[in-house]
Formats: structure tokens, C-alpha cells, sequence
């Protein structure tokens, strides 16, 4: 039995070190040039140029030498340099889409009419389930943007990502005056959680510039 027991573990030490030296083996090499497309095979990478990147295959994609390129970005910035976001899309009538990765929040930018070079977000509606526009506030999900930041009463919100059906007994728009419902409005609608810092100073002052970087 001691034997039989020997005799395992050789062909287990064996069995181990003939796997290491065929993952070695299976390994190959190769050196891709930089901006040509080009790629030679090699024994090793030391063999690769200083205009060639290390390439290698037959080993898990951790274990390349290959490094990824960072991805560019088009970043939205105000006139006068402020950093506002990563441009989403652009509309005809010059709303701007953006994505602020610091609060992880889209602002979906319009100018003031009355001054073309400011730009705020979207005034929208925020209901109550009371009839005093006292609790917690909702906003409809009729369009249905989710981590989206929208204002009432100078106030900016952000809405959650949380869908609810409510009973809506009153509601606020466009100044702080109560709206009162004589029949209470089903509604589909998500949280309003008021936004305690911005990540851009208001008003943003255009024109807007864009940056590929």
C-alpha cells in the first residue's frame, strides 16, 4: 500500500510538471506593429521593436503583454472651461444630453430663451400623495428617464431608478404654489430626491465647447 501510495504521487509530480512545461511550449509570441496592422511570430518577446507591441497567445488574456487603449470621450465644458459632462447626444434646437460621472446623474441641458448663451435643465412637475404638496415628492414616468436630473421651484432633483404607482392628490410646477386634484391622478412615477451639490456651477454659461479626449 506504501508502495502504491509512492508510486501516485511520482505520477501526480510527474503529471504537474509535464502540464507547466506544455503551457510554456504552447505559449508563442508575436509583435504587432503600431498603426500598421502587421503581426510576426517570434520566440520572444524580447525579440519585439521599440514601434511594436509584446503579444501573446496560448496564455489566459491577464497574462498578455498587449496593453488596452484608453477610450476618448467627446466632454462638454461651459465658456469659460468648467468641466460639465460626457456629451450623450445633441438635439436640432440646441439641448444637449450629458452624462456627469461624478453625481452618476444625465442632465438633459436646454438654453434660456431669453438669454440663448445660459443653459438649465428642464423644469418638470413633482406630485404628492397629500393635498398639501407636503411628503415625499414624485415625478411621472410618463417619459421614462431613470438617474435624471430635472428642477421645480429652483430646486434641481434627481429621479430614482424605482418605478411606483401612486394616487397623486396635488401637485407643484413652476412656481411653489399648490395645485389641489379634486379626484386623486393614478399615476406611474419615481422618487424625487432633491440634489444637495451640483457638479457644475448654474447658470452654465455658453457657448458650449466639446472636447474629444
Amino acid at each position: 500500500m506504501k508502495t502504491f501510495s509512492f508510486l501516485s504521487g511520482v505520477i501526480v509530480l510527474l503529471f504537474l510538471s509535464y502540464s507547466q512545461v506544455s503551457a510554456q511550449e504552447a505559449a508563442e509570441f508575436g509583435c504587432k506593429g503600431k498603426g500598421f496592422g502587421y503581426l510576426r511570430i517570434v520566440d520572444s518577446p524580447d525579440q519585439c521593436r521599440k514601434y511594436e507591441t509584446a503579444v501573446t497567445f496560448g496564455q489566459p488574456a491577464a497574462a498578455q503583454q498587449e496593453s488596452v487603449p484608453a477610450v476618448k470621450q467627446l466632454k462638454v465644458y461651459d465658456a469659460s472651461g468648467q468641466f460639465i459632462g460626457i456629451l450623450i447626444n445633441s438635439e436640432v434646437w440646441a439641448e444637449v444630453n450629458i452624462y456627469s460621472p461624478d453625481t452618476e446623474t444625465f442632465f438633459y441641458l436646454n438654453p434660456d430663451w431669453e438669454n440663448i448663451n445660459q443653459y438649465y435643465t428642464y423644469e418638470e412637475a413633482l406630485y404628492y400623495e397629500s393635498q398639501d404638496c407636503t411628503g415625499t415628492p414624485y415625478r411621472s414616468n410618463y417619459y421614462p428617464y431613470f438617474n435624471y436630473a430635472f428642477r421645480n421651484s429652483g430646486v434641481y432633483y434627481k429621479a430614482s431608478d424605482i418605478v411606483e404607482s401612486i394616487s397623486a392628490q396635488s401637485s407643484v410646477y413652476g412656481s411653489t404654489d399648490c395645485h389641489t386634484y379634486d379626484v386623486p391622478q393614478e399615476i406611474e412615477a419615481n422618487r424625487a430626491i432633491v440634489m444637495e451639490n451640483l457638479p457644475f456651477t448654474l447658470p452654465i454659461e455658453g457657448p458650449l465647447q466639446f472636447r474629444y479626449e
